[in-house]
Parts: structure tokens; C-alpha cells; sequence
């Protein structure tokens, strides 16, 4: 029985291997254009905000920048754009030398783009059974609804659901239920899996680790340990993130309790020009890069400070407040799959 469990993860790491070097041969290569990021990727990390342990990443500082939000802003409008290529539509690599950084996935196929319509059809439908399921962020992340789904260790020794989903369980369980979720789950997993295969690894590895006996016997367990697992694909979260008074376009911000060495993935989605609004900015990166709906984009962003923010349109001149015109609102959200670093620990 050993022996046929090594050989059938050998002829799954062979596949995996195959897998990543098809997509790394169709990907557009975009090398990493900050100046920091030039030196080589020891020297990069080493200034990233690591915590001592290496397993997550320390919250920014307040003085970390000198800069201000509108500065930021500014700033960023600036940088080097990574549009996307919707002639040759192929996958795009964020690198520093072989080392990938960040990940963006071609178009959404027609399964897919019809998944993410109707599991935001299945997301109205839970708001209405738990209309308080939603919570207004509006500090680090911008001002918009948002809700968790899935299990996490903060603060605490075993396994535990998050606090909507404990509470509007029977909802919960119901909305992550959906044939479209897993559709939209195994499109971030197949990204994460194609371009970053040791990160894949780690998080099934860690899933598989919490799965054991003794999650589920321990008398101090909470009782609905046994139903930690919920449908994210590799991931053990989900956010919902939804328009409140207009796009969700996230503030400035490190999300670091996820794993330094991990990538989280987001999916937007709405009716919105992405030529022109909502690029995403990975400002340690030195880039700028559009995210249409539907596309997906993984990169570390416990070590990554990004944000959202839009192109103005200028007379070919650099961008000031007399030049530049501002671009109206939509109703753009996104979807968030990613894990904790206290549950690979």
C-alpha cells in the first residue's frame, strides 16, 4: 500500500511538473522593472517585512512609508503598466531572474465565466437569508461589504470555523455547496498549481495534515472541527468582496497572517473597463498590471504591499490634478481565495 501511494504522488508530481512547464513556455515573461527587485531575489527577500520564524509576514509599520495615500497614488499611475494582451490571451509571469513573483491567468473560459455569474447569483441569494453576514470594511482595505468563509487558527490552538460561518452555518454550508464555487476553486488552484507547484504542494500537504484523527477526537476540539473543510481548491478561505458605495478598490496593505512563502489568489469580477480602471498595483514589484473580470492573479501578498488604483487620462504629459480627468465608479468586486499561516504551521 506504500509503495502504491509513492508511486501514485511520483506520476502526480510528474504530471504537476508538465503542467508548469507548458504554461511557463506560452506565458508572457514580464521581468521584474523596480529597482530593488533587480538585485538578486535573496537581497529582495531579505528586505520584505519576514517575521523572525519565517512563517508569516509582520504587520507594516506606520512609518514604513514616507508617503502618503494620494502620493501612493500618484506615484503608481507612474509605474511601468502590464496591460493585458487580449490578442495573444496568454498566461503572464512576474519574474526576478527564474523566480516567479506573481501570476496572471489568460481569460476565464466560458465554464468559468458562467460559474462566477451564477455563484454571485447564489451570493445574493445568501445575503438575503443572512442579511448580517456582511460587514462594512472601510479602513485597510477600502470601503465595501465583505465576508470570510472557511477555517482558521488565529489566536488559537486548534482549528476553527470563522465567525459567519459558524453563524449562518446552515446558509453557509448551503452557498459553498455550489457546483460553481468548485468550478471557480480549481480555476485559481489550476493558476497557483501551473506557476507556483511548490506552493500547490504545500497547501494540499497542509489540508491533508489537518484532516487527521486527532482534529477530530480531541476533547478541547470545538465540535465542528470535522467539518473544516470547505470546497476553496487548496485554499482553506474564502472573501466575498461586494459593492457598497462604489468599486472595490482595496487601500494600501500587507495581508501579513498569510504564509510569506504563500500566494493568495483574487478573482474580480463586474462590468467594469479594465483597460482604464482597477489595475492592481505590487508596488515591491515596480508594476502596475490590469485584471479584467475574471481573471485570475496570484502573487504573496503578505509581502507584497498592492492596491487598487485607476489610470487618468492625461494630454501625454506626466499626470497632474489639471490634466488629469477622474473616472467614474462601478460596481466591481472580487473574490479572494487564500490561506492563514498559523494553519500551515
Amino acid at each position: 500500500a506504500v509503495q502504491e501511494e509513492i508511486k501514485k504522488h511520483e506520476k502526480y508530481a510528474k504530471k504537476q511538473a508538465k503542467l508548469a512547464e507548458r504554461h511557463s513556455s506560452r506565458a508572457q515573461i514580464v521581468t521584474s522593472l523596480s529597482p530593488s527587485t533587480s538585485l538578486p531575489l535573496a537581497s529582495v527577500l531579505s528586505s520584505l517585512p519576514v517575521t523572525s520564524t519565517g512563517w508569516s509576514a509582520r504587520r507594516p509599520k506606520p512609518d514604513a512609508s514616507s508617503l502618503s495615500p494620494a502620493e501612493l497614488h500618484r506615484q503608481a499611475q507612474l509605474l511601468p503598466q502590464v496591460p493585458f494582451d487580449r490578442t495573444t490571451n496568454s498566461p503572464t509571469q512576474i519574474r526576478s531572474g527564474p523566480h516567479v513573483l506573481a501570476a496572471r491567468s489568460t481569460l476565464p473560459p466560458i465554464a468559468v465565466q458562467e460559474a462566477i455569474t451564477n455563484f454571485l447569483l447564489e451570493i445574493d441569494e445568501f445575503r438575503d437569508n443572512a442579511p448580517r453576514a456582511f460587514s462594512l470594511t472601510e479602513v485597510s482595505r477600502g470601503v465595501h461589504d465583505s465576508v470570510v468563509f472557511g477555517v482558521t487558527r488565529t489566536y488559537t490552538k486548534h482549528i476553527h470555523l470563522t465567525g459567519v460561518h459558524k453563524r449562518y452555518k446552515q446558509q453557509t454550508q448551503h452557498l459553498l455547496a455550489s457546483a460553481s464555487l468548485n468550478v471557480i476553486a480549481r480555476w485559481a488552484t489550476e493558476l497557483v498549481g501551473a506557476h507556483f507547484p511548490k506552493v500547490k504542494q504545500r497547501y494540499l500537504d497542509a489540508k491533508r495534515q489537518l484532516d487527521i484523527p486527532r482534529y477530530h477526537t480531541n476533547s478541547e476540539s470545538p465540535p465542528d472541527t470535522p467539518e473544516w473543510e470547505a470546497p476553496f481548491g487548496i485554499f482553506t478561505l474564502l472573501t466575498i468582496n461586494r459593492a457598497k458605495v462604489g468599486p472595490v478598490d482595496v487601500s494600501p496593505h500587507l495581508d501579513y497572517k498569510n504564509p510569506a512563502g504563500g500566494v493568495c489568489v483574487v478573482i474580480p469580477y463586474g462590468v467594469f473597463d479594465s483597460t482604464r480602471k482597477h489595475w492592481l498595483v505590487l508596488w515591491d514589484l515596480g508594476i502596475i498590471i490590469e485584471v479584467p473580470a475574471g481573471v485570475a492573479i496570484a502573487f504573496p501578498s503578505a509581502l507584497i504591499l498592492h492596491w487598487n488604483c485607476n489610470l487618468v487620462e492625461t494630454a501625454g504629459e506626466i499626470p497632474t490634478r489639471s490634466n488629469s480627468t477622474p473616472i467614474e465608479a462601478d460596481g466591481r468586486g472580487s473574490l479572494v481565495l487564500f490561506t492563514q499561516a498559523t494553519v500551515l504551521m
